[in-house]
């Protein structure tokens, strides 16, 4: 690719590469591949040789989140960290506002699901409510939508754990059938596995098409466009600690006074 886009340089164009995750990220998503060994020496091999020469041709590069200083070199000055965009105006605003307090309190995650999502920590965050639940406080109920080469182990984990009442893997939905899934939701899980790719900064998709329907969210990462202020995120650890539901209940519960 990189004589093509030499050329279209030469001829004048203006060429602006858009990165979707920083290529070190790349690295880490290749290890945690269910790959043979030779497979992923090969892969690496291929996109620690190919990059940062590649998009010397360009005039901008645009990032989402930081690079590392060894896929940046020769093309630091053109490289810009934005923000990631979508298309507000296609997704569906949540038809109501739950009242508060409730019986059941419910979560959703939505994702081409991949272990850096970490849904698991909500799981097990789930079991260890139950531990401890007393009659006063709310049901629990994590609605999984999305498939993915983690789907069957989170499913392992849900029911050694004895949760398949409490959390339910929808698998992929679109259309009418993703917009009545987030009806009754309260709050939306973004990636809260960050740290397993090694990011300290993410621009998600799942973040912001949470705020256009209107829930707030969970991620353990900074982002460019939601500040630590930001009422309706609430940023938990990005480590591999379960998350504690009683304290997302809690806060889930301050927040819903001002609707």
């Amino acid at each position: 690719i990189a004589p093509f886009l030499l050329v279209k340089r030469l001829m004048g164009q203006y060429i602006i590469i858009d990165m979707p995750s920083p290529i070190i990220t790349a690295l880490d998503e290749i290890r945690m591949q269910a790959f043979s060994s030779r497979s992923k020496i090969i892969r690496l091999l291929v996109v620690i040789f190919s990059f940062p020469w590649v998009l010397y041709p360009a005039n901008k590069v645009l990032q989402y989140s930081y690079e590392s200083s060894y896929f940046l070199f020769g093309i630091r000055n053109k490289t810009q960290l934005i923000a990631n965009g979508i298309d507000v105006s296609s997704i569906a605003l949540q038809k109501k506002i739950s009242d508060w307090p409730v019986n059941k309190f419910v979560l959703i995650g939505v994702a081409s699901l991949a272990s850096w999502h970490g849904f698991d920590r909500i799981i097990r965050g789930i079991a260890e409510y139950y531990e401890t639940k007393t009659d006063d406080r709310p049901d629990i109920e994590f609605l999984i939508v999305g498939d993915g080469a983690i789907r069957n182990e989170w499913e392992q984990l849900v029911n050694h754990l004895k949760l398949t009442t409490h959390v339910k893997f929808l698998g992929y939905l679109s259309g009418e059938k993703l917009n009545n899934s987030f009806e009754n939701a309260h709050i939306g899980i973004s990636s809260i596995g960050a740290y397993r790719k090694g990011l300290k900064l993410a621009s998600d998709l799942k973040s912001r098409e949470y705020t256009a329907r209107g829930i707030p969210f969970l991620s353990s990462v900074a982002d460019p466009d939601f500040s630590r202020q930001t009422e309706f995120v609430l940023r938990v650890k990005n480590d591999n600690s379960s998350i504690v539901i009683a304290d997302v209940i809690t806060w889930y519960s301050e927040i819903s006074r001002k609707k």
